[in-house]
């Protein structure tokens, strides 16, 4: 197998034209970075792995080579010089893998039906791409079936939210509905909305919501949208007892997260 080492390569190119949000959008795609999120995604997800980028110098142990050689075909295998893999590599020291993946967005109506123990994070216009993984991670961890993106925010093919959600991004089903739809599949499914809020008179230890539940988070400085918080059937409030006025968006949504979960 050839090893590129130039960075005229085509392919390389395009990897870091994938940094930008417009040509993520155009291509439908991304590039991850790391062991454990490229081999998530060929081992949970394959149909969504595009080419796999490989520094030999750099990916050392056999354990790694055997689960590549298992989980991905010959065809869609490059391998990449260590200067090279650097230059695309946000990582300290990276581990010489990495892959081009297919977004991973699905349709509402993908979604399996609601049960009365099926439990979704809805985030509303999210900006911090960090908070963004972050919280999928959670999600996933907290046994949450879905995580539905609403409004302008962040994309989830983001480098930081991709990096930040170590593979889960690829094994949690992820939407971005509009609000209409948000509207009918919530009517239609009975699904209780419960929002937040720092306003908010309820505090989320004492709510009690039977059944199936989405928990809505907003803009880390707007907070939920007015028509967010219009479907809403309950807004709850973490108490604050320093001098800080809010929390992280991400550490809100895990204690919210745990405290719902089924």
């Amino acid at each position: 197998m050839t090893l590129i080492t130039s960075t005229s390569n085509s392919l390389f190119k395009r990897i870091r034209k994938l940094e930008q949000k417009k040509f993520r959008k155009k291509e439908s795609a991304g590039f991850i970075d790391g062991l454990r999120p490229v081999l998530t995604v060929a081992e949970e997800a394959p149909h969504l792995l595009e080419k796999v980028i490989v520094a030999p110098d750099l990916l050392t142990g056999d354990r790694a080579e055997s689960r590549l050689a298992e989980l991905v075909q010959p065809e869609q295998r490059v391998e990449f010089s260590a200067d090279l893999f650097r230059a695309l590599s946000d990582r300290d020291n990276p581990a010489g893998l990495g892959a081009i993946v297919r977004s991973p967005l699905v349709d509402l109506s993908d979604l399996a039906p609601p049960t009365a123990q099926s439990r979704y994070l809805i985030l509303d216009r999210i900006g911090d791409p960090g908070n963004l993984g972050t919280m999928i991670r959670t999600a996933d961890a907290a046994g949450f079936s879905a995580v539905l993106l609403v409004g302008t925010g962040v994309d989830v093919l983001h480098p930081s939210a991709l990096k930040a959600s170590l593979g889960t991004a690829f094994t949690l089903p992820i939407c971005q509905p509009t609000i209409e739809e948000l509207k009918q599949w919530k009517e239609k499914g009975s699904v209780n909305f419960v929002g937040t809020s720092a306003k908010a008179d309820f505090d989320y230890a004492n709510a009690s919501v039977e059944g199936t539940l989405s928990i809505l988070l907003g803009n880390e400085r707007e907070g939920l949208s007015a028509e967010l918080t219009q479907l809403t059937d309950i807004m709850v409030s973490i108490p604050m007892h320093g001098q800080a006025s809010s929390l992280n968006v991400a550490i809100a949504a895990g204690i919210l997260m745990y405290q719902f979960k089924s």
